[in-house]
């Protein structure tokens, strides 16, 4: 996975605080990756069940993304 692009609007631009937007940028970045981790592990209990193996058994999704 990676970031391809990040676009920060002229509001943010405008309040000088580089604090809080490295802040802003890193909680949506958060955001993204908790998303994707909770998709994954839906996806990979789906695989699972699909192929008879037990509830849980996958664990939270694929290694290295937890």
């Amino acid at each position: 996975m990676e970031i391809l692009n990040v676009r920060i609007s002229e509001e943010a631009m405008q309040l000088n605080d580089r604090e809080m937007l490295e802040d802003l940028v890193a909680a949506a970045t958060n955001q993204a990756l908790l998303k994707v981790r909770e998709q994954l592990a839906q996806e990979s209990a789906k695989m699972a069940q699909n192929i008879g193996l037990p509830p849980g058994m996958l664990g939270n999704g694929f290694p290295g993304l937890g």
